[in-house]
């Protein structure tokens, strides 16, 4: 049975507001971390409850388009729903007591966000072309943060009552599973195939990996490492400072997911004005956030930080992905996105260690504000590089 582009876009959105579930965690991180039960266990394996899903995401990321070949896009995305599913549930019956399972959900997340990630943003390429194809990956981002917003206001809520419930989040993938099922397609496109045939006849900027495509992967990482130190240190931040509860830092997270769904709205008219240079923009706008959030300071800033860290995080992902799923071969689609989400999440899962380690050049016992600070440095430096990758690139394009 064919299914309509609304059918197939219903399924793509709905797929896409699971890829933050794990962000939740966030919020929940600076309670974790002086939980009593957990008081002995060493601050380099407390992180890992937020950086494990990362880490994991890498490998299932990757392996999802050959995984997709055997069974189907479509089942694929379905058991990573599953998946989503079962890591809340292991969480919630069995994580306030022992770490060891908290480690176990936040690794399940991981899988079922690898397994989703990728063939999500693979999919508008399989079925749409050009400009709908670049609106509807910034539409697609705006699910993803809209999601995220969504899960980290109930998560929110309900850490009020009790940190663990916040892990309840995960039953919202029951209707989104239910969503998938009956709008995306069984059947691969034709269209993919038809295309496969003719990757000989593409010019040569369209390589399989071309130097611009392995530009781009390395501009992913770098970004991901230092974007990921105002995720990892807000909720410390604001243990440190008594800056609210951790009700409110879960709306932190919440608006900072916010508008980057507001910025995924907004994403296809900024592409026709700006381009590539959107990726640039986002990188100067989250150094701005936490810039001002070291000088100022207050619950205020923080919130002012994760606003402008979510609006150009939606500003940035879509770009790389539009880049990268347009300089490669038809064929080479999803693998090559593929890698892309690989690399990013592998770059977020060494975040924590890389951002001490250059931090502790400057100051023996790096604090939070001095990792802020180095971060925001680096974005602003990779802006630059940016700003002439992307204009070498546009220019080309508009050949």
């Amino acid at each position: 049975m064919n299914k309509s582009k609304f059918q197939i876009k219903s399924g793509i959105m709905a797929a896409a507001m699971l890829l933050m579930t794990s962000n939740i965690i966030n919020a929940l991180f600076g309670t974790i971390s002086t939980w009593e039960l957990f008081s002995g266990i060493a601050p380099n394996v407390l992180i890992m409850v937020l950086t494990l899903p990362f880490m994991v995401n890498v490998v299932f990321s990757m392996l999802a388009g050959p995984i997709a070949k055997i069974i189907s896009k479509k089942i694929t995305i379905l058991t990573g729903i599953a998946i989503i599913l079962l890591a809340g549930i292991v969480a919630l019956f069995f994580g306030k007591e022992n770490f060891s399972y908290l480690l176990a959900a936040s690794a399940l997340f991981g899988v079922g966000q690898g397994l989703l990630s990728t063939l999500t943003m693979a999919l508008p390429a399989d079925y749409f072309e050009g400009q709908e194809r670049a609106s509807l990956m910034g539409l697609q981002s705006s699910f993803v943060n809209f999601g995220g917003m969504f899960l980290a206001f109930i998560g929110a809520l309900l850490s009020g009552i009790d940190w663990i419930y916040a892990y309840l989040v995960a039953f919202a993938t029951v209707p989104i599973f239910i969503v998938v099922l009956t709008n995306l397609p069984s059947k691969e496109p034709v269209k993919e195939v038809a295309n496969a045939a003719t990757d000989t006849e593409m010019p040569q900027g369209k390589g399989k990996f071309s130097p611009f495509v392995i530009t781009v992967l390395i501009i992913d990482i770098i970004y991901g490492v230092f974007m990921f130190t105002f995720s990892a240190n807000f909720s410390l931040f604001m243990t440190t400072y008594g800056l609210g509860t951790i009700t409110t830092a879960g709306l932190v997270q919440t608006s900072m997911s916010g508008l980057g769904g507001i910025a995924g709205i907004l994403y296809g008219r900024m592409f026709k004005g700006m381009k590539s240079q959107l990726a640039t923009f986002s990188f100067v706008i989250t150094a701005i956030g936490m810039i001002q959030m070291v000088i100022f300071g207050g619950i205020a800033n923080v919130f002012i930080a994760a606003i402008l860290g979510g609006f150009g995080l939606t500003c940035a992902i879509p770009t790389f992905f539009y880049n990268v799923s347009n300089n490669v071969s038809p064929s080479m689609t999803t693998i090559a996105l593929g890698i892309l989400n690989g690399v990013g999440a592998f770059a977020i899962f060494l975040s924590p260690n890389i951002v001490n380690g250059v931090t502790s050049i400057f100051m023996s016992e790096p604090t939070i504000e001095g990792k802020l600070i180095v971060s925001s440095i680096a974005l602003l430096a990779l802006a630059v590089v940016s700003f002439f990758v992307f204009s070498k690139s546009d220019k080309k394009a508009a050949v």
